[in-house]
Parts: C-alpha cells; sequence; structure tokens
C-alpha cells in the first residue's frame, strides 16, 4: 500500500523526469548524467545508507538523488531566474581568484542575486550582473560559448540543484503539512549541495523527530559515495565514442574507460567492480589510474570525513578469474594521478599522441598566446595529460606497448605489482 512517503518520492521523481534529459545539450560530450545515471545513483545511495534507515530519512535521500543533477539540465534564462547566492570565498575557488591583485577576475554576466564580501574581492551584484572589484576595478566576464556554459554550470549546479528543489518541489508536496512541505524541501537541497566536494552541508532543526542536522551530514556522504560510482559502462552511448574523438577528443577519457565497467554491486560492506580485464591490460590501468584515482578516490576521502561508516568499507575488483582489494591503494592511485598530470609527462604524451596517433588534439588560436592559443575544437582551453594518450590507445587499439611502457615508467607498475586477494 502506498503511503505518504512514497507520495513524495514519487513527487520527487515527476520533477525530475520534466528536466533531465536536457543535461544532454548543455553536455554533448560530458559523460552521461541522464535518467539512467539518476536511477543508478538513487540505488547506490539507497544501498549504502547503512544505519538510520528510517522511512522518512530514506525519503530525504532518494529525492536528494532523484534531483541532485537538475541543475545541470537548465538553460541560462532558468538559471538567472533563479537568482542563486554564493558566498564570494567560494566563487574566488570557482574562478580561480586566489588573490585579487595577480589574477584576472574570471566572472560570469547575470545569474547571482548577490554575492557577500569575504576579504579582498568585493563581489557586487548590479542588475545581475556579477562583478569583481579589484583595486577600485570592475571586471565582468561572460559566457561566450556552448563549452564554457557546460564549464561554469557544473561548478555551480549543487547550488542551482538546491535552489530549483526549494523553489519548485514544495507546491508539490500537497501531502505534506506546508511547513514540513517546505523544511522537507530544504533537507533535500542541503543534501544536495552537500554533494559537491566543496561545501560543508548543515541545516538545523527537526523533522518527523530527525535531527536534520546530523541526517545531512550522513546523507551527503551517501549521495557523494553513490554519485562518484556510476562509472559503468551504462554512462556510454556507443554511438558517441567515435563522434568524441573527432569533435572533442580531450573528452574521451572521460568516455573509454568507463565502457570496461561491466557493472558495480554493493554487497553490506563491500563494494565490487566487475570487469573483464587482467592487471596488465591497458584498459585496466585507465580504471585503477583514472576511474579510481581521478574520479573516484577525492569523492571516497571527502565521503569518509563526512560519515565515519565508509572508513570500514572494502572495495574489490572482480575479473572473473580473480579478485583484487583495491581498497589500500585508492590515496596512492590519487597521488599517482596528480604526479602523472605533471608538466614534463603532459609534454611527453603529446607527443607520443603525435608519432603513434599522428593527432594533434589541441588547435592553435592566432590572435593569442600561449597556453591561451591552445583550444579544444569543441571549445574551451586545451590541456593535453597522459590520460589522453591512454584513452587513444584503448579506443583505437593501436601503440598499447608503447604506452603500457610509459605508463610504467612514470610508475604505476609500482602501485599494482602486489594487489591482495579480496576476501
Amino acid at each position: 500500500m502506498e503511503d505518504v512517503y512514497d507520495r513524495v518520492e514519487k513527487a520527487c521523481k515527476e520533477l525530475m523526469l520534466q528536466k533531465i534529459e536536457f543535461v544532454r545539450y548543455n553536455f554533448p560530450y560530458y559523460a552521461h548524467h541522464g535518467i539512467s545515471h539518476v536511477m543508478e545513483v538513487a540505488e547506490y545511495a539507497d544501498r549504502l545508507l547503512f544505519t538510520d534507515r528510517k522511512r522518512p530519512i530514506l525519503a530525504i535521500l532518494r529525492c536528494a538523488a532523484y534531483l541532485h543533477d537538475i541543475g545541470m539540465a537548465l538553460l541560462p534564462p532558468e538559471i538567472d531566474k533563479l537568482e542563486l547566492e554564493i558566498d564570494t570565498t567560494y566563487v574566488k575557488k570557482l574562478f580561480k581568484l586566489e588573490t585579487c591583485e595577480d589574477k584576472k577576475a574570471e566572472c560570469y554576466t547575470r545569474y547571482f542575486a548577490e554575492c557577500r564580501d569575504a576579504g579582498p574581492c568585493q563581489c557586487v551584484s548590479t542588475n545581475k550582473v556579477l562583478t569583481v572589484v579589484i583595486g577600485g576595478q570592475h571586471h565582468v566576464r561572460g559566457v561566450c560559448d556552448q563549452f564554457e556554459w557546460g564549464d561554469f554550470l557544473r561548478k555551480i549546479h549543487p547550488w542551482a540543484s538546491a535552489k530549483y528543489v526549494t523553489t519548485y518541489l514544495p507546491p508539490l508536496l500537497h501531502m505534506l503539512r506546508k511547513s514540513d512541505a517546505h523544511l522537507f524541501a530544504e533537507a533535500v537541497a542541503t543534501v544536495i549541495k552537500g554533494h559537491s566536494r566543496h561545501l560543508e552541508p548543515y541545516m538545523s532543526g527537526t523533522l518527523w523527530g530527525i535531527d536534520l542536522a546530523k541526517i545531512t551530514r550522513k546523507l551527503s556522504a551517501a549521495l557523494i559515495l553513490a554519485d562518484a560510482l556510476d562509472f559503468t559502462r551504462t554512462k556510454i552511448i556507443d554511438s558517441t565514442v567515435e563522434v568524441i574523438m573527432k569533435q572533442c577528443p580531450t573528452q574521451l577519457k572521460h568516455w573509454v574507460f568507463k565502457n570496461y565497467v561491466e557493472k558495480i554491486d554493493i554487497k553490506g560492506r563491500k563494494i565490487v567492480i566487475h570487469t573483464d580485464y587482467q592487471p596488465g591490460n591497458l584498459e585496466f590501468i585507465g580504471l585503477l589510474a583514472f576511474e579510481l584515482g581521478g574520479n573516484f578516490a577525492h569523492d571516497f576521502r571527502r565521503a569518509q570525513e563526512l560519515n565515519d561508516d565508509y572508513k570500514n568499507i572494502k572495495i574489490c575488483i572482480n575479473n572473473q578469474s580473480k579478485k583484487y582489494d583495491v581498497t589500500k591503494i585508492v590515496d596512492e592511485l590519487y597521488k599517482f594521478l596528480q604526479e602523472t598530470t605533471k608538466e614534463e609527462n603532459k609534454k611527453q604524451a603529446e607527443e607520443l599522441l603525435g608519432q603513434i596517433f599522428g593527432v594533434k588534439l589541441c588547435e592553435e588560436t592566432p590572435e593569442k598566446r600561449g597556453e591561451e592559443a591552445r583550444k579544444e575544437r569543441c571549445g574551451g582551453k586545451c590541456e593535453v595529460d597522459p590520460f589522453d594518450l591512454l584513452a587513444f590507445a584503448v579506443a583505437k587499439n593501436k601503440g598499447r606497448e608503447k604506452v603500457k611502457a610509459f605508463f610504467e615508467i612514470i610508475g604505476f607498475s609500482n602501485i599494482t605489482q602486489k594487489l591482495p586477494h579480496c576476501e
């Protein structure tokens, strides 16, 4: 029999379904963040909540999972209408304003209702135009193309998703008292903002006897980990890989390695990643070094900071013939990724891309000089690293031995020499 929480979850799901597929418009070259991703994250998050599984708590978590990426589906006028509020400290991080004196302001027109003063940079808003005041000079930068809009939206989407929820979800929760509907939406929004690596999830108050300050922190951790775990082949659209190689080649690494992850199981406190590949294969290197070391490791660490339950999780890779325990090397993989993307390795990888594949991923812009002159074909600044080289070797099935030798030289084999068996 359907209870009130079922109806609440249904309302959240319907709100998500109205918008989520517009993500493809904003992110044509980005790994899939549509309905299949949302439903996968919702299932993972449910399984990752080991304690406090009361029905209203599950409703908050499931609604947060359904709506966590809704901000990525919004078009510029919709973002503008929300009038987001982001404090100055984070705006500086967002647009790389480390110091006001020696950094060019990287700000975007419209979209923000206010930006609070927090130190040497003063952000102000006039007629919905965000500017940064540096030494008395106003600097404004507009969004120029779809690639830049996507990059901007990806950075602010936790705020956009959260504001969308507090604006549009309460009227749909007519099965709840009005005050409860608004508090529930605020709890969902807090969990959504908390799935950002940079924000501390916090709200005060109680709802249905639930301490929201405590539970929103725990649910944010579950959502962070669930979102990070969705790197299976279900995020890949088969026809897209060829298009990516031609139109936006430095995005290939964000697609191709996921194709070699069959599925991910969560069994109690054990996460099992299923693949058909052995440790010596390039596909296995991509899975470990890029997907786990890059996309997963940082979020795993953040989830552990928010919830001690995740300090006792075991992570295994199952390739049918053997199970490998990779729990203890996740931090090493993260450090390896940082080392791999140093300038000397990036330069060598770009040279090998030209030698092996005869490709040049970055295009020069004559009117600019230096790094700013290097542009991706689909727009935006272009940077090549060893994972671009690895992605091309896997996608084109060419130059495998040279690429494998390159990764051994930069230290990957030192991490994987003695992978323990997963019990």
